[in-house]
């Protein structure tokens, strides 16, 4: 293992460490909120929500292409690849919880 995948290899350890605790604390946020509010927030007027819930959107359906990516790479990549695209994957879901927990504090204040 070089150096590189090395240093890579410890930022994606880093990256998914801070992803699960940021999922944990989401996931509080989300149960605290209850079903029928998340389904009100879905169907809500505000442009700014609306506009959180389409980049949303769009940062899901790229995290799963890097996704699809890395495990191709896995099969037919080298280590170091498969690991920027893990860390790529990994800053993805990070940025989409941060979108989720935004959404789910605009909802509280409204």
């Amino acid at each position: 293992m070089t150096r590189f995948e090395l240093l890579a290899l410890c930022s994606l350890v880093l990256l998914m460490v801070y992803n699960f605790r940021l999922s944990v604390a989401v996931k509080k946020m989300r149960d605290k909120l209850g079903q029928k509010k998340a389904e009100i927030l879905k169907k809500t007027d505000d442009p700014e929500i609306k506009s959180t819930i389409a980049t949303r959107r769009k940062w899901t359906i790229l995290s799963q292409l890097l996704f699809w990516i890395a495990v191709s790479m896995a099969f037919y990549g080298s280590l170091g690849i498969l690991i920027y695209f893990l860390d790529l994957y990994t800053v993805a879901m990070i940025y989409i919880n941060h979108l989720t927990e935004k959404l789910m504090k605009d909802f509280d204040k409204a």
